[in-house]
């Protein structure tokens, strides 16, 4: 540690021990004892607990989806095509057994592999595994490089937060088209109900036209039976008239034959040819 006057770190009021040999290794385990940690080891305790964590992780389990550990934690493992059975320490070996790269999701060994990016804090989906340890980071939380070739750091909080800001803005639009809900259904019963008015009110019309209309076509047959009635002893007469020009016709042509002249039969309407 760098010392100040007084025997002090920077930035600490915390007594410090002095290192000199044993007696300083005693003081510095005595300080540890009573839980005075200086605050800089702090980030390298934290360092080691989350590779502590990693090697706890089973390697069988990376780029895994979670609902599909079980089967990746079983002794044999069974390819998910059905292509292969293999050992459960062949999976993630980074040596593709099986045809659909199932058996190598946290390894480059498949082309056809997917990783599962769990993206704590934004939106968790699969790469292809073939992007693996390949120095670049494609989950935002860095996930898939974890061979040490590239330093990612966690993204997901920085990159979600646009995406939940979007997903705010959605909620509250929704929210406030529940609001309106009322106000669009008072409109839509306002809207039937002039729609029923207004069709009431043209079946009444309807109705009353074709009243009307029988009526015309009533008085029509009235009036038609009234010309009928007046037409009816002058086409009497007419038919009388015809019928006895007929006969006169008749009458002459059989006179002029029995008298020896030649003569035509009369025509149709009762005059001679």
């Amino acid at each position: 540690w760098r010392m100040r006057a007084g025997g002090q770190p920077p930035g600490s009021d915390m007594p410090q021990p002095v290192l000199d040999g044993r007696r300083g290794h005693r003081q510095l385990s005595s300080h540890y004892r009573r839980g005075r940690i200086c605050s800089n080891t702090l980030p390298i305790m934290l360092l080691a607990l989350s590779a502590f964590a990693l090697v706890l992780a089973d390697p069988r389990t990376v780029g895994v989806h979670p609902d599909e550990h079980k089967m990746y934690l079983e002794n044999e493992f069974q390819c998910k095509d059905g292509s292969n059975k293999i050992p459960s320490s062949r999976v993630n070996d980074d040596y593709c057994d099986c045809d659909d790269g199932s058996d190598e999701p946290g390894t480059s060994a498949c082309q056809n592999g997917k990783f599962w990016c769990t993206n704590k804090g934004h939106h968790p989906h699969y790469v292809f595994s073939s992007v693996v340890n390949d120095g670049i980071c494609d989950c935002c939380d860095g996930s898939d490089e974890n061979s040490g070739v590239a330093t990612c750091s966690d993204r997901c909080d920085e990159e979600g937060a646009e995406r939940r800001r979007e997903l705010i803005q959605q909620i509250e639009l929704h929210e406030q088209g529940l609001l309106k809900i009322p106000d669009y259904v008072d409109a839509a019963e306002r809207y039937m109900n002039g729609v029923k008015a207004r069709k009431e009110e043209l079946v009444t019309q309807v109705a009353e036209k074709q009243a009307e209309l029988d009526l015309k076509k009533q008085r029509q047959d009235e009036l038609q039976k009234e010309v009928d009635a007046e037409e009816a002893p002058k086409k009497a007469a007419e038919e009388e008239r015809k019928k006895q020009e007929k006969e006169a016709a008749w009458k002459d042509w059989k006179e002029a034959k029995d008298n020896g002249e030649v003569a035509e039969e009369p025509g149709e309407g009762g005059e001679e040819a």
